[in-house]
């Protein structure tokens, strides 16, 4: 769930989801969606690589669903390539966009069964993640430098390729 974000600006504005929303363009065939994974995952006892799939499936959803909700608000908000947001503007898009976006990912992950011997790594990704999330919401500028290097670790480390994105 890494933030990287080079400037403020349209780029960057647009970029921000990008990696806000935890994902990237590989396909890996997981046809799973955040809702169902929740529902499913919690039952039971899965393996890691299960886990790993559910959850990045839920993070590459969330950013594709990010992606068309920045690029609404810019389109809404008529920012222009090159020209930077006003505060304003950025404290919306994290209020609107952002924190509802990784807050329903963190939701939708801690729904499924950690995997078997890694409950403990897990619970610290999601913990970890909860904890850079609340203090974006606290104050929006954050989100203009890497808030989330923490969780993108942690993430990395339990084999996660959408959510550390």
């Amino acid at each position: 769930m890494k933030i990287r974000l080079l400037a403020v600006g349209l780029g960057v504005v647009a970029g921000m989801l990008v990696v806000a929303g935890c994902g990237d363009d590989d396909d890996d065939g997981t046809a799973t969606t955040a809702g169902a994974s929740g529902a499913s995952g919690a039952a039971g006892v899965q393996s890691a690589d299960e886990w790993v799939a559910q959850a990045d499936a839920i993070c590459k959803e969330a950013d594709s669903e990010g992606r068309a909700a920045t690029e609404q608000f810019l389109s809404d908000t008529g920012l222009q390539p090159g020209e930077s947001p006003t505060d304003a503007d950025l404290e919306e898009l994290v209020d609107q966009i952002t924190v509802p976006n990784i807050q329903g990912q963190i939701d939708d992950i801690r729904a499924l069964a950690p995997p078997e011997g890694q409950e403990e790594q897990a619970q610290e990704f999601l913990d970890q993640a909860q904890s850079d999330l609340d203090e974006v919401e606290a104050d929006p500028s954050l989100i203009t430098g890497s808030p989330f290097d923490q969780t993108t670790k942690l993430a990395e480390d339990l084999g996660l390729r959408s959510c550390a994105q």
